[in-house]
């Protein structure tokens, strides 16, 4: 899903999507807010990777929404890049017989 993000030809399919949401918006020149939340459940633990808050209490909305979890701006594909890769690094992994950096998260 994630590709080799810091190479566009060889982006996953998130951050494609997200790329031609910007685009979108450029075009039918709207100003729009995308924000971002980050988690990882991980035996049966949530960790919330933007804020490096381990074991959090989300308490889920009716729209789909989480409290209790951080929320940043962003206002491109360069600054969900950056933001992505700095919370990216808190997330847990392991080795398996397939890859070498599997992730242990669902």
């Amino acid at each position: 899903m994630e590709g080799q993000i810091n190479n566009s030809d060889q982006r996953g399919i998130c951050v494609r999507l997200l790329a031609k949401i910007f685009d979108r918006f450029v075009e039918i020149a709207q100003k729009y807010i995308v924000t971002l939340k980050y988690v990882q459940v991980y035996n049966q633990r949530v960790d919330d990777l933007l804020s490096g808050q381990k074991g959090v209490n989300v308490q889920s909305l009716s729209d789909g929404n989480c409290k209790h979890v951080k929320e940043v701006r962003i206002n491109s594909v360069a600054g969900f890049i950056e933001v992505y890769e700095s919370a990216s690094r808190l997330r847990t992994t392991a080795a398996n017989q397939v890859h070498d950096q599997s992730s242990r998260s669902h």
